[in-house]
């Protein structure tokens, strides 16, 4: 009964562990942590990933509201798309804008 009391209190002190953890995770470093487990095939998930990474990254995880994401999608929303026209002298792509805002896709 005693063992079954220690291990009971060693899951808790395990748990509470992996909470504050996972509290003091910023979204910068959830990003990093899932883009080294992703074995998918979609080409574009690291770039959205990052554009989340870049917006909202510093923050720590457990303060991420429904402002901040509502916020992100409205810049997201009023960017213009991009399409590769070329190379320039040195050799960098060149991404000229799109006449059309985002899709909400």
């Amino acid at each position: 009964m005693e063992t079954t009391a220690l291990q009971s209190a060693g899951e808790r002190d395990a748990a509470t562990s992996r909470a504050a953890r996972i509290t003091d995770l910023t979204v910068r470093e959830l990003v990093d942590a899932y883009m080294l487990a992703y074995a998918g095939r979609d080409t574009t998930r690291g770039h959205r990933m990052a554009w989340w990474a870049e917006r909202i990254g510093d923050l720590p995880l457990a303060s991420v509201t429904d402002d901040d994401v509502y916020f992100a999608l409205e810049d997201l929303a009023a960017q213009r798309g991009r399409y590769w026209a070329g190379r320039d002298a040195e050799g960098k792509p060149i991404m000229k804008p799109k006449a059309k805002p985002l899709t909400p896709a």
